[in-house]
């Protein structure tokens, strides 16, 4: 059967604020642009205040243009004349016509700072999002890709995004015509490796039911390739100790793709991790009994377990008790002191969940 999730004309302006574009489905979210998703994503981030969020579109505007005219002469003056030099392949053409644009007079190209570096090396800000390919000192794999697609379907092609095992590429899928293959634009140029290179590379996927169980090596629906900007914003706040919003992005991104295990992963690292920073803040004589009231029919997050939610829940209530001003004037600060607090320190916590956060 036919995919038709992509338009061919996206709507690179008309995006709204990130959660809103999570309740969308694939056939929605196939209007919006993917360079756009991306940089709503970054909203908001420590960082993005030095996004020109007008100024990548209309870079990317000009970009599209550009390789536009310079396909057209090229598929007349090289294609054509000689398309067993191309794989007999006009899309082929049109790939590596777009990357050496792109490369050439764009300025597109892989950030210095991460030649060599291995998968385990983490990204800074500029390299998360793509103002760092159109505006910084260059792309990433997490980046690039999505440049690539951006541009690719303003001109009516069908570029997915893939993943592998801390990998992520592009791909030219279409169903109707049978032709596919892959696009590496991390380098100079562009290459097109069979999927098997990347079940060895960058890091080896184990086995068939690893790779079923986290989605690599299959093309990106829309709501997939929303997940991987979401994702993105979630490990930025987990970096700057932004954990309950790091979880809650984390959750959503794996409510954008149900079949993968990879989110509900980084949910539960998530967790471990607020609940270490947390303790760690714990003052003398902190309550060690939190009672949550929350109700299993207001769940908030259907594909995250109902143990892992009501985790979540408990630890947003201890960050909200450690932190209330009144509270810490009470007893926490005091405390901290090694002062008496001025009322009895209470033996346990209850909290009614949705009155203290009410659903938005």
């Amino acid at each position: 059967m036919t995919e038709t999730f992509y338009s061919h004309s996206p709507r690179p302006r008309l995006v709204p604020e990130w959660r809103e574009l999570v309740s969308l489905t694939d056939e929605e979210l196939g209007h919006y642009d993917i360079a756009a998703m991306n940089l709503a994503c970054a909203a908001g981030l420590p960082g993005a205040e030095a996004i020109d969020v007008e100024g990548c579109l209309r870079w990317l505007d000009a970009a599209t243009d550009l390789v536009r005219r310079w396909t057209e002469a090229g598929l007349d003056e090289f294609f054509r004349p000689n398309p067993a030099e191309f794989k007999n392949s006009e899309a082929y053409f049109r790939v590596l016509a777009l990357a050496s644009v792109l490369q050439r007079h764009c300025g597109v190209r892989f950030d210095a700072s991460k030649i060599g570096a291995g998968p385990e090396v983490p990204f800074e800000f500029h390299e998360q999002f793509v103002h760092g390919v159109i505006q910084g000192p260059g792309g990433t794999c997490a980046t690039l890709p999505v440049v690539y697609a951006s541009i690719g379907r303003r001109l009516g092609y069908p570029i997915r995004l893939v993943c592998a095992k801390r990998h992520l590429f592009a791909r030219w899928d279409d169903p109707a015509a049978g032709e596919r293959f892959n696009i590496e634009c991390s380098g100079v140029g562009f290459d097109d490796p069979p999927d098997d290179r990347y079940r060895a590379w960058p890091l080896p996927i184990t086995n068939a039911d690893e790779e079923r169980l986290f989605g690599y090596l299959q093309s990106f629906s829309p709501r997939r390739e929303l997940a991987t900007s979401v994702g993105q914003r979630g490990f930025v706040l987990q970096d700057h100790k932004r954990y309950r919003e790091a979880a809650e992005c984390f959750c959503a991104a794996a409510e954008l793709t149900p079949q993968s295990a990879g989110y509900p992963g980084c949910v539960l690292g998530t967790i471990a991790e607020w609940k270490r920073h947390l303790q760690s803040l714990y003052p003398p004589r902190f309550p060690r009994r939190i009672d949550v009231l929350l109700r299993p029919d207001r769940r908030r997050w259907r594909t995250v377990p109902w143990e892992v939610e009501k985790e979540m829940a408990a630890l947003r209530v201890i960050d909200y008790s450690l932190n209330d001003p009144e509270a810490r004037a009470t007893w926490w600060d005091l405390l901290r002191q090694g002062r008496p607090p001025i009322r009895p320190v209470p033996a346990s916590i209850t909290a009614d969940y949705d009155f203290l956060f009410p659903a938005s």
